[in-house]
């Protein structure tokens, strides 16, 4: 149980993070990567606001 609400608490935290941008203008570069068993790649995006 306590496993689930870290996990829950953790992506609350992350979603709410993503949603930063403020209006016209606003910029944002992300960098990420993902490490798996058989599997592991770079992610990066960039976003811009209208």
């Amino acid at each position: 149980m306590k496993k689930i609400l870290f996990v829950l608490a953790v992506l609350s935290v992350s979603l709410t993070n993503a949603q930063v941008f403020e209006g016209k203008g606003d910029q944002k570069f992300q960098v990420g990567g993902n490490f798996q068993d058989f599997a592991s790649g770079i992610n990066v995006s960039y976003d811009y606001g209208f």
